[in-house]
C-alpha cells in the first residue's frame, strides 16, 4: 500500500521493483529484499524492515529511507542516467485499479450482426 508513504519512499519501493528486489507491507513498516547487487550497490542489507517514519525507525529500531535519505537519491540517479525515469515514475504515480474499476471501464464489444435498417 505505497498511498501511505511518502513520494520519496514510495519512489524507492518502485525502484526496488524495478531493480528486481521485492517489498511487503508489514504493519507500520516495510519488508524489502534486495538482490545482492542492488544492496551492495546501495551498502544495505538484502533483508530489512524499512520505514519512512521516524518515530517507527527510532522506536521499533527499523531502517529509515525517508526523503533526503543519500540511498534514495542514489536510486534516482541509477534511474535518471539509465534513461528509464519515465517507466519508474509512471508505476509510482498511477495506482493499480481494481478488477471491478477494470470491468466498469472496459467499454462492451461492437455487436458484429448488421443492423436492419
Amino acid at each position: 500500500m505505497i498511498g501511505r508513504h511518502g513520494p520519496a519512499f514510495a519512489f524507492w519501493l518502485s525502484y526496488l521493483d524495478h531493480q528486481g528486489g521485492l517489498w511487503e507491507q508489514s504493519g507500520d513498516t516495510v519488508l524489502a529484499i534486495l538482490p545482492g547487487q542492488l544492496s551492495a550497490r546501495h551498502d544495505l542489507p538484502e533483508t530489512a524492515l524499512i520505514t519512512d517514519d521516524p518515530d517507527i525507525a527510532r522506536e521499533d529500531g527499523v531502517l529509515f529511507l525517508g526523503s533526503g535519505h543519500p540511498e534514495i537519491d542514489k536510486g534516482a540517479e541509477t534511474i535518471i542516467s539509465s534513461g528509464d525515469a519515465g517507466s519508474a515514475v509512471n508505476r509510482i504515480s498511477r495506482p493499480k485499479p481494481s478488477k471491478d474499476a477494470a470491468s466498469a471501464t472496459t467499454p462492451a464489444p461492437a455487436s458484429t450482426s448488421p443492423s436492419r435498417g
